[in-house]
């Protein structure tokens, strides 16, 4: 799915110049389709569900990314930094 999914959505982002847009629209449905998760009952109720999660949520990582080296402007060098800080705090936030 990200590999198909994945670069038709960031084309619309990069088309339409709204990474930001598309971003939240993606975290937003991927989380209402986390809760639809948890009403699937069956295994054939779940299967269309996860398949419309791995759509949705194939270009967060691509559209993160992007962002970050956006706000980087001109320190685009301090791109590891933010990539480990941002592993750390993922970790610690899971740990809760």
């Amino acid at each position: 799915m990200v590999f198909c999914a994945s670069p038709v959505w960031t084309a619309l982002a990069d088309r339409y110049k709204s990474h930001k847009l598309i971003l939240l629209f993606d975290a937003l449905i991927s989380a209402i389709i986390v809760y639809l998760q948890s009403l699937a009952g069956n295994f054939w109720l779940l299967i269309p569900v996860v398949i419309a999660f791995a759509i949705v949520t194939a270009p967060l990582s691509a559209l993160i990314d992007s962002n970050v080296l956006y706000l980087l402007k001109d320190d685009k060098n301090l791109y590891g930094k933010q990539r480990m800080w941002g592993a750390v705090s993922w970790g610690m936030y899971s740990i809760l």
